[in-house]
């Protein structure tokens, strides 16, 4: 990744509102594709912190630790390698499967909080 230690990237688009918007044909109108699919992908496989805004439609803010974040303990969470991601990874491509997986499982998977929360540190 492409992004100094203790440097953060946003992604949006992270939480569509519906099936319709997570298409992953283009459409015309309010669409995100499957850019949610390929956040949680990039997330699941990388020890980075992240946590997603529910506003707009889901805006991710991924952090790559720094060393002395690692050194102190303060970082990513446990390895995203237990049953919930295990299943997300089985999806594959399956697109209809992976948005009702997201609806399912949309606090723990994109790690959701409120944007007051999320100001507050």
């Amino acid at each position: 990744m492409l992004v100094e230690p203790g440097g953060f990237l946003v992604v949006h688009d992270c939480l569509p509102a519906n099936r319709a918007m997570a298409a992953p044909e283009h459409a015309t109108g309010e669409w995100c594709g499957v850019t949610y699919k390929a956040y949680l992908d990039f997330v699941s496989r990388r020890k980075l912190e992240y946590r997603t805004i529910d506003t707009d439609y889901g805006c991710g803010v991924v952090r790559k630790p720094a060393p002395r974040d690692i050194v102190a303990g303060v970082g990513p969470p446990a390895p995203r390698d237990h049953g919930l991601w295990q299943e997300w990874r089985a999806i594959g491509n399956d697109f209809d499967r992976a948005f009702d997986f997201l609806q399912a499982h949309k606090e723990t998977l994109l790690r959701l909080v409120g944007v007051e929360a999320f100001l507050s540190g």
